[in-house]
């Protein structure tokens, strides 16, 4: 499959959550074609991240911090560092910033940016979008009634790059606001809700109809 300019809907489904781990299996036409194994460590929220997907094994773990960058990321294939994936900061005047910060996901992979955050909040499904030089090249969406801390992403591209793309943006996702270390859940509950959506004006809800 070379997936040039061709439909791709892609699910990233949680499998299990321990204590420290997680499990994902990547899904196509309910074939299981990749997998992500997460791993952390008591006393911190940071983890290690090994993934399996279009032949390729890809490694995502922490580095250091700077002032552009929180939490970042590095992403490798073959031992050797490719991309890195981290929070940054909207730029706007210090006065703004003082009022409220604006961030959002990057992702820097072979020499290519793209950014990502929520735009919507449709049908009871958070809507994420991935852009590269204001393009948007990709959709995920998860929803927002989550069953047994077991989180489910749909991806919605063209290419398996977009792909790939993309589950090192919803890994990050889930490593920043879902993955709880030392916290084992059998049964629960919950609801995602955002009142504020600092992307709302670039939702487009014929997206993905139209990339068909």
């Amino acid at each position: 499959m070379n997936g040039v300019n061709e439909f791709m809907k892609i699910l990233v489904k949680q499998t299990n959550k321990d204590l420290f781990s997680a499990n994902f299996d990547i899904i196509e036409n309910d074939e299981i074609i990749g997998n992500l194994y997460l791993k952390g460590h008591l006393g911190t929220p940071e983890v290690k991240l090994t993934g399996k997907l279009f032949g390729k094994e890809f490694y995502m773990e922490r580095t250091k911090q700077t002032k552009e960058k929180f939490r970042p990321y590095s992403i490798s294939e073959n031992n050797n560092i490719v991309g890195e994936v981290y929070q940054a900061e909207a730029e706007q005047s210090w006065w703004k910033k003082m009022l409220s910060s604006k961030p959002y996901f990057k992702c820097v992979y072979n020499g290519q940016e793209y950014n990502s955050d929520a735009v919507a909040i449709v049908d009871n499904k958070v809507i994420a979008a991935i852009f590269n030089n204001e393009k948007q090249i990709a959709q995920c969406e998860n929803d927002t009634t989550i069953y047994n801390e077991l989180y489910n992403f749909d991806i919605y591209c063209n290419t398996t790059e977009e792909v790939l793309i993309s589950v090192f943006i919803i890994s990050f996702r889930y490593i920043m606001g879902y993955y709880k270390a030392g916290e084992k859940v059998t049964k629960s509950v919950r609801t995602l809700y955002s009142s504020k959506l600092d992307w709302a004006d670039k939702y487009d809800p014929n997206w993905v109809k139209n990339l068909k």
